[in-house]
């Protein structure tokens, strides 16, 4: 929301020095609010694990701890889906597949959720977006890091203007 933008990867520094550099620039730009698509489900359980096996603490929350896991339910029109929260002390964690859930419970033509499909139903997807299956992602980033560099830019730019459709 400021338009602070960087990209940090495994080009310049190896996974654990990349973590520790997350750490670094969550605390230093002290966000309020984390979001992401799939949030819950992949991106913090991905980087809890890699973090746990490398060794590098998360002291993400403004407290100096780091994810507190729990149970929590999402209301889908009449039924309700069960799924893993995380919380950091002083910070809100948002997922945007949770509102394109909501959406989608209610305007029955929005068939898939994944941010790709997501961004083409709502007409924000970019007309040079770079598409890459998720199984090739980190081979095409060893033989072309900057076709995944723009993929990457691409998803927070559409997860960005999804907040803003669906989360106002």
């Amino acid at each position: 929301s400021t338009g602070f933008q960087t990209v940090i990867d495994t080009g310049s520094m190896d996974e654990a020095e990349l973590l520790r550099e997350f750490v670094r620039i969550v605390r230093e730009r002290d966000p309020d609010v984390i979001e992401n698509h799939n949030i819950f489900e992949f991106d913090i359980q991905f980087v809890i694990e890699r973090a746990k096996a490398l060794g590098v603490p998360l002291p993400l929350g403004r407290d100096g701890r780091g994810f507190v896991k729990s149970t929590d339910n999402l209301k889908l029109g009449e039924r309700n889906e069960r799924f893993t929260r995380y919380r950091l002390v002083g910070r809100e964690i948002i997922d945007t597949l949770h509102a394109a859930k909501r959406f989608s419970s209610i305007q029955r033509d929005l068939r898939s959720r994944g941010l790709k499909q997501v961004a083409q139903y709502f007409g924000f997807a970019r007309d040079d977006r770079e598409y890459v299956p998720g199984a090739e992602i980190w081979s095409t980033f060893q033989t072309d890091p900057d076709r995944i560099r723009r993929y990457a830019s691409h998803d927070v730019e559409e997860v960005d203007e999804l907040s803003r459709l669906l989360m106002a």
